[in-house]
């Protein structure tokens, strides 16, 4: 009788037990071997070396190209200096500015001449004192 009860209590559990039984004879637990190419890894670290002989090549290119805007720069302002001076629009209006200039200092020479020549009479007619 005590046997049956724990048939029939057992039944419901069947199923499961089946289950867990089946399923935990099917999970192995196993550590997978590591495998290593010396072939790959040789490979791999001459890769590496070239790649940074590259970068400092890089590197050195980036350098001179710099170094050579900063001339082509340098020529181009000095150019555009030059271009100031010998261009024919520019050397016309540098003549004009040079005329009215010299016509100002004619005039500035006349205005010393009259200048001079008050203080001439001042000093004829005794109004200056010093």
């Amino acid at each position: 009788m005590k046997g049956d009860r724990m048939e029939k209590g057992l039944k419901g559990y069947r199923p499961l037990l089946l289950l867990l039984l089946c399923g935990g004879m099917t999970l192995k637990a196993a550590a997978q071997a590591a495998i290593t190419d010396p072939l790959n890894t040789a490979q791999s670290t001459l890769t590496a070396g070239n790649t940074a002989a590259t970068v400092k090549q890089v590197t050195e290119s980036v350098n001179r190209l710099q170094t050579a805007l900063d001339y082509v720069q340098k020529v181009s302002a000095t150019v555009r200096r030059a271009r100031m001076f010998t261009d024919s629009g520019r050397i016309k209006h540098l003549r004009k500015c040079l005329e009215k200039l010299r016509e100002q200092e004619a005039g500035l020479s006349a205005i010393r001449q009259t200048i001079s020549r008050t203080r001439t009479i001042r000093r004829n007619l005794g109004l200056v004192t010093k």
